[in-house]
């Protein structure tokens, strides 16, 4: 799993969730449009909660 926020301390606290859970899991900080941009990694899946799609004015459906 991959997660990206552009919060360190949201970050901060999901690792901290993986290394106190034993979890496989890598948690990058940066501006998810940018991560689109610059990452070429593919993914089977992309989830966003509902609070966050305020923050996406141009997402696209």
């Amino acid at each position: 799993m991959t997660g990206v926020d552009l919060s360190s301390k949201a970050i901060a606290q999901a690792n901290a969730l993986k290394h106190a859970l034993g979890l496989d899991a890598q948690f990058i900080e940066a501006d998810i449009y940018r991560f689109g941009q610059e990452n070429t990694q593919q993914h089977d899946l992309v989830f966003t909660s509902y609070s966050t799609i305020c923050w996406l004015p141009d997402l696209t459906l």
